[in-house]
């Protein structure tokens, strides 16, 4: 998989860089994650979760999407600008119901 940039706008108020771009790929369209893996290491970020990617688009039968996407300065930059999705509800739903059940079970 290749990222190549096209274009980067610094949002100073938000603290983030807004990014858009090409990626060539071979096989499936890679997911959200492998993309913003992939920018991370590009934009030398400091942590993978820094990075949101907005939109994937994709043309029939080409190996090649544009996407959008957003570097944050800081996770607490991401916390505040981006709403959780459904997934990471779900995450830290389990994470909270795992704790809950092993303070029942120590006592």
């Amino acid at each position: 998989m290749q990222v190549d940039i096209t274009e980067k706008k610094q949002n100073p108020f938000l603290k983030r860089i807004e990014v858009k771009g090409k990626v060539v790929f071979e096989g499936a369209t890679p997911s959200n994650v492998q993309i913003g893996e992939a920018i991370a290491k590009d934009m030398k970020a400091k942590e993978v979760e820094c990075v949101v990617v907005k939109q994937i688009h994709t043309a029939f039968s080409l190996r090649e999407a544009n996407f959008v996407a957003f570097v944050y300065d800081t996770i607490d930059a991401r916390k505040k600008t981006e709403k959780l999705t459904t997934q990471e509800r779900k995450k830290i739903a389990e994470a909270k119901k795992a704790a809950g059940e092993k303070k029942e079970g120590e006592q």
